[in-house]
């Protein structure tokens, strides 16, 4: 899989997770708090990771 689709799965995953499956926010809970541009940041840097571990292991 190329490494494109991969960052775009997980990062779509993981707003789905945050946004939409996550409604009573037991899993996410540290990020209720947070303003739109925390959580931007927070997936944009959880995608970045992503993308390394999955380099690194490929």
């Amino acid at each position: 899989m190329g490494w494109i689709a991969v960052m775009v799965l997980v990062l779509v995953s993981i707003t789905v997770d945050v946004l939409w499956i996550d409604i009573e926010r037991k899993r996410w809970s540290w990020l209720n708090n947070s303003t739109k541009l925390q959580l931007a940041i927070f997936l944009g840097a959880f995608s970045v990771v992503s993308g390394v571990i999955y380099y690194v292991m490929s």
